[in-house]
């Protein structure tokens, strides 16, 4: 049984693709079960037992021979694919690992976060929408991930290449949905994603079909393309009662929360948030990705000119004397006065198909 990385051996055996794939999920598996059990031992584990850290490799250890051997044609931050059919990517970004525990909740640098809040979701969410986080290691002073990717013609995909390829009106509800499902599994985590926007997002040509679960209901999700939540660098989670969050999580949802919308000279603006300024709902985030999907005119018009994603799109907003329904129908781009809702998925799941 491997017990983190410094317990691989080097040797031909380990370099064998199938063993360095159940290698990298043992791995994985083994710090899910620690975070769980123990979550405090977590701090000082991560990067001294489970994850390999080499301040002084010049691609001499044991994970930079293991990734050097799943393919020939390796470049960083470029999708490669290897001999099971999986398209992998190698992202590099530098990095200064802490983690400490205070009081039940476990704060760290950005990238270390990321790679277990990436677990994490996809230890908890039994949805297609989470991105496959391979193994994650340190070489010098660079922080390595490795991904399986999805791709659409062998190429990252994200939303505005996903709309250039194709897009239709059940695509655009298909997507609609599949997002409001997504943020309401998340709010069930304690998920804040703290950089809320449709360009965390990556496609593929993978059809979307399952059934959803919600208020003793099930809803039937469907559609040509599924999206898979692929960064989450400012996210914080609730795991086992512990908060995992980035020391810079409080200012990144300040800003980004009621700063970034305002960018753009496109950009939708919502001037009144009566019920969530201050207290900041996890449904702010379900909020501005479906607006920033919505600032591009090709999907805000599919959306305005069909029925299903139309009512989807006005049921986002309180209902205020046809106010809603007098600015959304005029194409007005402006949302002032609208009022959000704190939590919107009662309504928005009366739209979706059962």
């Amino acid at each position: 049984m491997i017990n983190g990385y410094h317990d691989m051996k080097v040797g031909d055996q380990n370099y064998k693709l199938e063993v360095i794939l159940k290698n990298y999920q043992a791995v994985k598996k083994q710090i899910l079960n620690q975070l769980k059990t123990d979550s405090s031992s977590i701090v000082y584990q991560l990067w001294n037992f489970y994850l390999s850290q080499d301040k002084m490799c010049h691609a001499n250890c044991s994970q930079c021979q293991m990734i050097s051997h799943l393919s020939n044609d390796i470049i960083i931050n470029e999708p490669f694919m290897i001999k099971t059919g999986q398209t992998l990517m190698l992202r590099q970004t530098a990095v200064r690992p802490f983690l400490k525990w205070t009081n039940d909740q476990i704060k760290g640098d950005a990238v270390t976060i990321k790679i277990l809040v990436t677990w994490i979701l996809e230890d908890v969410l039994n949805l297609p929408h989470t991105i496959n986080l391979l193994t994650a290691y340190i070489c010098r002073h660079n922080a390595c991930l490795l991904y399986e990717v999805p791709t659409i013609n062998e190429e990252l995909c994200d939303f505005e290449r996903l709309l250039e390829y194709q897009y239709t009106k059940d695509i655009v509800y298909g997507l609609l949905c599949q997002i409001i499902v997504l943020y309401q599994a998340l709010s069930k985590q304690q998920f804040s994603h703290g950089r809320s926007h449709i360009n965390s997002f990556l496609f593929n040509k993978t059809p979307c079909d399952y059934t959803y679960e919600y208020n003793k209901k099930s809803y039937h999700i469907q559609c040509d393309y599924t999206l898979q939540l692929a960064d989450v660098s400012y996210s914080s989670i609730k795991y086992n009662n512990h908060l995992l969050f980035p020391h810079h999580t409080v200012v990144n949802i300040l800003c980004n929360h009621f700063h970034s919308q305002h960018k753009q000279t496109h950009t939708f603006v919502v001037n009144d948030i009566e019920g969530i300024k201050h207290t900041l709902p996890l449904s702010i985030d379900l909020y501005l990705v479906i607006l920033s999907m919505m600032e591009n005119d090709n999907f805000f018009n599919t959306v305005m000119e069909n029925q299903n994603c139309y009512d989807l799109w006005k049921n986002l907003w309180q209902q205020q004397e046809g106010l809603v329904e007098q600015r959304l129908m005029n194409n007005d781009k402006s949302l002032t006065e609208i009022k959000m809702y704190v939590d919107p998925y009662p309504y928005l799941f009366n739209y979706i198909t059962t």
